[in-house]
C-alpha cells in the first residue's frame, strides 16, 4: 500500500499501480460525496460568509487530493484547466441539448461545486496516463531488446 505524503510541489508522484488506483478510488468518493452532501449542505454558508459549505468541503479535499496524489505544477494546471473545462462543456451540454439538468443548478445550469469534482480528477486521469505511459515505454523498451 503506497503512503501518500506531503512531499515538496515538483517532486516526482508515485505511479505505481497501487497508487493509482487509490488516487482513483479517492477521486471517487469525493464524487460520491458531492452527491450526498449536497442536500444537507445545501444553503449553508461558511461561518458569517457568502462561501458555501458544499464548494470549501470539496475544494478543500480537491487540493489535498492534488497534494497527496501530484504535487506537479503541470498537474495543478491541468487540474484547474479541466475544472474550467469540464463545467464548459456541462453548460453546453445541459443548455445546448438538453441532456440532462442538475437538480440544484447555480450558474448556467451547473452547481458551484461542479469544478471541485472536476479538478480532483486531474490528478486521478493524469496519474492514471503516467502509468499506462509508463507501462507502455516499458513494453516498447522489451521489443526492441528482444528483436
Amino acid at each position: 500500500m503506497p503512503t501518500a505524503s506531503l512531499a515538496a510541489v515538483g517532486s516526482t508522484p508515485d505511479t505505481s499501480w497501487s497508487a493509482v488506483l487509490l488516487c482513483i478510488s479517492l477521486f471517487v468518493i469525493q464524487y460520491g460525496l458531492s452527491g450526498l452532501l449536497e442536500k444537507p449542505l445545501l444553503g449553508q454558508t461558511l461561518g458569517n460568509t457568502a462561501v458555501p459549505a458544499l464548494d470549501s468541503a470539496l475544494a478543500a479535499y480537491a487540493l489535498l487530493h492534488w497534494c497527496a496524489f501530484d504535487r506537479m505544477p503541470l498537474g495543478f494546471g491541468m487540474a484547474a484547466l479541466t475544472a474550467v473545462c469540464g463545467p464548459l462543456v456541462e453548460t453546453w451540454l445541459i443548455n445546448g441539448f438538453g441532456l440532462y439538468h442538475y437538480s440544484h443548478a447555480a450558474v448556467l445550469g451547473v452547481p458551484t461545486w461542479i469544478p471541485w469534482v472536476y479538478f480532483c480528477g486531474g490528478p486521478a486521469v493524469g496519474h492514471l496516463g503516467r502509468r499506462v505511459w509508463q507501462e507502455l515505454a516499458a513494453d516498447a523498451g522489451q521489443q526492441t531488446h528482444s528483436a
